[in-house]
């Protein structure tokens, strides 16, 4: 009986991340696709740049007095600015790719990721919107432990945390009576650290707020459902 329940709930995380997967890689699909469609009737700004660094550090892995190891820490790092501005879509993406190479801790090399994003693209005049917003950042894992001041000290209190999330949203005018903005949210969480806390969060709210009808006493509800 230990097994068959052990079993079951590794098919059943299996199949969890599996379709996490597959509707994070369709969400992304769609913004694309939106993006492409209204790509022609925007002004685009297209910044690429380089960073190279050279830095000496008299204690490469955050040890205690006594245990320091210097080291030479060469980082290329290549990263572009892309931003779009039109009538029907805004786009900005910031990505950098880090590299760094290390002259006596070899098996520490390595490439990393920064990026943040996000995105809006009215698909249906005033009424149909889709919001998208990607990032990828360093972060400390333990506010107890040492935690280094830049990604060139090697630590095991560090990890990569890579954010994504689309958001589709109604907007309604009921004249000047109301207003109402019906939305969706999916957002997925995860980390290069296995053992940490990851997941998906799926969120519905409606706000329906009064219109200019209501000039001496105005009112609102809002209503939201959030699984975790």
């Amino acid at each position: 009986m230990k097994n068959t329940m052990v079993t079951t709930t590794n098919k059943k995380n299996h199949i969890c991340f599996l379709r996490t997967q597959i509707l994070s890689r369709c969400a992304v699909s769609v913004s694309f696709f939106f993006v492409v469609s209204q790509a022609n009737a925007a002004d685009w700004k297209f910044l690429p740049s380089i960073d190279l660094k050279e830095t000496y550090t008299d204690n490469v892995r955050f040890k205690p007095s006594g245990l320091e190891k210097t080291d030479f820490v060469t980082e290329i790092n290549p990263s572009f600015s892309l931003e779009g501005v039109g009538r029907h879509l805004n786009l900005k993406i910031d990505y950098q790719i880090q590299n760094q190479i290390y002259i006596s801790e070899k098996n520490e090399n390595s490439t990393s990721h920064q990026l943040n994003a996000s995105g809006n693209v009215e698909l249906l005049q005033d009424f149909l919107f889709f919001d998208t917003k990607a990032s990828i950042y360093e972060q400390n894992i333990s506010s107890f432990a040492p935690s280094p001041t830049n990604n060139t000290t090697i630590s095991d209190n560090s990890t990569n945390v890579r954010i994504m999330s689309f958001s589709p949203y109604l907007v309604n005018h009921f004249g000047s009576i109301a207003s109402s903005v019906l939305r969706y949210t999916h957002e997925t969480v995860d980390t290069s650290k296995r053992n940490l806390l990851a997941g998906d969060t799926n969120k519905l709210t409606l706000d329906i707020n009064s219109g200019s009808s209501f000039r001496l006493l105005s009112w609102g509800l809002q209503f939201s459902d959030q699984k975790i």
